[in-house]
């Protein structure tokens, strides 16, 4: 049975689930009326198949003048097979006489023709002021086997019974056969609960509430977890960054130390060297050539030292700036790789905050260094390009690409230290690539 609830139409009733079998206790017809014409409205709106079994005491003409006060085209319904209105004895006899058995078929066979045809389900209305004293107890019987049958069935069944037609022993048996039994008295609605059905609903309220409070516990719990845990990713992204920050500065500072300390002292060298050159004679052809070795040593030296302090900071980024610094890095990676490139910059002499400035060139290398390693690429493009208030770098190549679910992987370590140091700074990070099309990875900061 389908656990999501009807809407009754009935003031006071509310909402209620399928396999639902509750009465009407009704004095005069327009009491009836006032129940039964919303209770029908209400499953013609909400795509259920209605069928109202009617007695003696109504005709068809009237049912459908009392319905079309509320549904004016009622009448379309009718003909477009949405809801049918019978006789009782259409409905409940067998050649004159009540048979329980053909009408819990009949009930089944009606309600999968409209689960066929397209409907929700079955909403249904059987007047039972046709019932004679002799029917009473088969029927009663009847009432108590269809509320085990159909508790599984996409069904509603609102049986109704004319107060002038029993007593207060029948009242009370009538009641009991249903979930509940409603009547109108002076005027007022009145719901009456069997015992067990509102033991039940006092339970199920009282569980809602256990249920409701556990999850809003629950929900609270929930929420200082991720607030702790926002704050702990924020104290690892800040510790991260701060660490970054620390090594930019070391290798800053290692590669100063290495230029200025190291390079001064090999050119030093240099010079004794091509100085003790010019003081030995030439007939002393052995330490000559030594020298000479000693000389080439210290131009390999020397240009190892450059290179060593290139890779940890080009003293370019700093003295002349970002694009001198990327250009040269260009050109060295051309003659290491031989893959080409080429660059292009919308604005010259850009000032950029040294953090900015650092996170571009590092991502751009980072870049520079996976393109040799993994995409056999043959030629790259790099655009720097600054706005108002923001920069903007793309390096892109005409390599294999890759499916980006990689990125995934413990092996992106590299590219999500890009991402990190992007977020830093409220900027944005994105790779696009697929497979034989290139790869391009495109970051944007603000500068304000």
């Amino acid at each position: 049975m389908s656990e999501k609830l009807r809407q009754s139409g009935i003031e006071g009733l509310g909402d209620i689930a399928w396999g639902s079998h509750f009465c009407q206790f009704y004095e005069t017809k327009q009491d009836m009326h006032e129940l039964l014409v919303p209770f029908m409205k209400a499953g013609l709106e909400n795509n259920e198949f209605c069928l109202w079994v009617i007695a003696e005491s109504i005709t068809k003409d009237e049912c459908i003048s009392v319905l079309q006060q509320q549904i004016p085209n009622i009448e379309l319904h009718l003909q477009r097979g949405h809801m049918e209105i019978l006789k009782h004895d259409e409905w409940y006899l067998d050649k004159g006489r009540f048979n329980s058995a053909k009408v819990i078929k009949a009930w089944g066979t009606k309600l999968e023709q409209a689960l066929t045809n397209g409907f929700d389900g079955m909403r249904v209305n059987g007047n039972e002021a046709w019932l004679e004293l002799k029917d009473w107890k088969d029927f009663m019987d009847y009432e108590k086997r269809l509320n085990a049958i159909i508790s599984d069935w996409k069904i509603i069944v609102l049986c109704t019974y004319k107060l002038a037609n029993v007593d207060a022993t029948v009242i009370l048996d009538v009641a009991h056969a249903h979930e509940c039994a409603i009547t109108n008295r002076k005027g007022q609605l009145i719901i009456l609960e069997v015992p067990e059905i509102k033991q039940l609903k006092a339970r199920l309220k009282k569980m809602n509430e256990e249920l409701a409070q556990k999850v809003a516990e629950r929900t609270g719990e929930l929420s200082e977890a991720n607030a702790e845990l926002t704050k702990m990713t924020n104290d690892l992204r800040k510790l991260s960054n701060h660490l970054q920050d620390i090594r930019e500065q070391e290798r800053k500072h290692i590669a100063r130390e290495i230029h200025d300390e190291l390079g001064q002292l090999l050119m030093a060298m240099k010079f004794d060297v091509a100085w003790l050159h010019k003081k030995l004679a030439a007939t002393d052809e052995a330490i000559f050539e030594k020298l000479k070795a000693l000389d080439e040593q210290l131009d390999d030296l020397i240009r190892s030292i450059r290179k060593i302090s290139a890779d940890l900071r080009p003293s370019l980024l700093d003295d002349i700036g970002l694009e001198a610094a990327m250009e040269w890095h260009l050109n060295e990676f051309k003659k290491r790789t031989g893959i080409d490139y080429s660059f292009e910059e919308t604005n010259h002499d850009l000032k950029l905050p040294d953090p900015v400035k650092t996170v571009l060139f590092r991502i751009f290398q980072e870049s520079l260094t996976n393109i040799a390693r993994h995409s056999n690429a043959k030629h790259i493009q790099v655009h720097l390009a600054r706005a108002k208030d923001a920069i903007s770098m793309t390096v892109k190549d005409n390599g294999k690409g890759f499916n980006p679910q990689v990125l995934n992987t413990s092996n992106s370590l590299g590219i999500l230290g890009m991402k990190e140091r992007v977020a830093e700074l409220n900027g944005r990070f994105t790779i696009s690539s697929s497979p034989k099309s290139g790869t391009c990875i495109s970051t944007w900061l603000p500068l304000k």
